[in-house]
């Protein structure tokens, strides 16, 4: 097999050194940008060094069949379909889980928005994945472990070619949700998208082609707190991980999570139901709304960097027919928490 980039070197033998977090690579110029197949070429080399105790004829089957299945997998989607895997595939995701590094692939190519050429992920993106979280350090997951990076953030490339926020639901993923989803239960759309609002953030393009390493959840201690506290919640975290972590905007959140359910199914950031104890999740984000604050209103999204007067935009509560884009009009409320997430 072909020798191992210097993406793969960064991982041997230094461990975890969290000064190394701090050290983020700087934007590749567009001269620089690569095809999204050469980034999955380059994340085989990557795997590849997580089976060094296996024989190379077994490595390369294992890692070949893996990046197989899931190109192959990234083509076609339909909810209405269940499938067995089959015993190979389940050896396969107990040996080498890739969906952290595949998953934008995937969502991307379904929806037939691969760009040409993407920025390269950075060189230490494995290492930060499979490094400590620094969200959930202290807490063990079911099977004893420390929670990893990877288990509580979600990595996806944000084309410009989204346009806008208006053009991706209408143009992009609510065609592909009527396509793949049951009449009157598409999750790739707006459930809500408050009038006053929508023309200000709904056509403003998309930033230049980027990743983000984002949240699965909003910070633990960040709901009912205000605008001001959640910064800090984010501030301290960027402190605490060495590491650049700055609330989403409203495109960033919005995307992650409809790329999100197209890659994997999963819904992010979602309504209140009886099997959450009817606790809606939304992420305020930086954008701002546009009416003064007033009460009497709730749900669960994360707050995001867009605003209107004196209230901060929301987003979240994914139902099973779109995802929210509202205003927490001024209020504090247990609904609204705060995402984190990284930009390379």
């Amino acid at each position: 097999m072909a020798s191992i980039s210097n993406v793969a070197h960064v991982y041997s033998g230094r461990g975890y050194i969290p000064e190394d977090e701090e050290k983020e690579q700087e934007p590749v110029s567009r001269a620089n940008w690569i095809t999204p197949q050469k980034q999955l070429s380059l994340a085989k080399e990557m795997a590849y060094t997580k089976l060094d105790s296996l024989p190379d004829i077994l490595k390369e089957s294992v890692i070949d069949h893996a990046i197989k299945s899931a190109s192959e997998d990234s083509n076609t989607f339909n909810a209405r379909l269940k499938t067995i895997p089959s015993l190979q595939d389940l050896t396969i995701k107990r040996l080498l889980n890739l969906s952290p590094i595949m998953d934008w692939y995937k969502a991307l190519n379904r929806l037939n928005i691969l760009p040409k050429k993407i920025p390269p992920l950075p060189e230490n993106i494995l290492h930060i994945l499979e490094g400590p979280c620094p969200i959930y350090g202290d807490q063990k997951k079911e099977d004893g472990t420390n929670f990893k990076v990877k288990d509580t953030h979600v990595l996806y490339l944000i084309p410009e070619e989204l346009k806008s926020l208006n053009h991706f639901e209408r143009e992009i993923s609510k065609p592909y949700g009527q396509t793949n989803y049951f009449i009157f239960r598409n999750p790739l759309q707006f459930h809500y998208f408050r009038n006053e609002d929508r023309p200000e953030h709904g056509d403003k393009p998309f930033a230049d082609t980027h990743w983000v390493l984002m949240s699965k959840d909003v910070l633990p201690c960040s709901r009912k707190k205000s605008w001001e506290t959640q910064v800090d919640l984010v501030d301290n975290l960027a402190k605490k991980a060495f590491a650049k972590y700055k609330i989403p905007s409203l495109q960033e959140a919005f995307a992650v999570m409809l790329l999100h359910k197209v890659a994997t199914g999963e819904s992010l950031y979602q309504k209140g139901d009886c099997e959450n104890g009817v606790r809606w999740t939304y992420t305020r984000v930086n954008e701002t709304a546009k009416h003064p604050p007033r009460t009497g209103v709730w749900a669960d999204d994360t707050r995001v960097n867009e605003t209107a007067k004196n209230s901060h935009m929301i987003v979240g509560a994914s139902f099973p027919n779109g995802v929210s884009v509202n205003s927490d009009y001024g209020r504090n409320d247990e609904h609204y928490g705060v995402a984190a997430l990284r930009r390379f």
